[in-house]
């Protein structure tokens, strides 16, 4: 009778060792990944508000351009709102134009021969302020 001797295979002892360290590191990955996904969308959300931000302050500056110089009035929208947060205008054509926060949204609207155009430039806004900046030029508005 012959005996066969086999060396084959791992023992309880290697295979509960490789599952403990795959354990440990599925829990560490694990980890990383929540704090890389985190991580996105921190970053496409202050992405996405800086975006919208420059867009209304483009709009902002664009119609603020056409505006008739002594119909400028900064104040704010309602009490719950910051003290001047609203530029209210008449541009070259007569048309009225209001930019302000409501709440975390900057808003704009536009009064034309009795039609009004209602628009939502951004969200997720702290505070927008309007203002004459320290010059000499009452020309200038500065927006923060």
């Amino acid at each position: 009778m012959t005996r066969i001797n086999s060396t084959r295979g791992f023992t309880l002892t290697e295979a509960m060792m490789t599952v403990a360290i795959l354990g440990i590191v599925s829990v560490g990955m694990g980890k990383i990944m929540i704090q890389v996904n985190r991580f996105y969308r921190q970053t496409s959300a202050r992405s996405d508000i800086q975006r919208n931000v420059r867009t209304a302050l483009d709009v902002i500056q664009r119609r603020l351009s056409e505006a008739k110089g002594r119909t400028i009035v900064i104040d704010r929208f309602d009490s719950s709102q910051p003290h001047y947060s609203r530029l209210a205008f008449t541009d070259m054509d007569g048309k009225a134009i209001t930019f302000y926060q409501q709440g975390t949204k900057l808003r704009s609207t536009v009064l034309s021969a009795g039609a009004t155009q209602q628009m939502l430039l951004a969200e997720n806004l702290r505070q927008m302020t309007f203002s004459y900046p320290l010059s000499d030029n009452a020309k200038l508005i500065s927006v923060g």
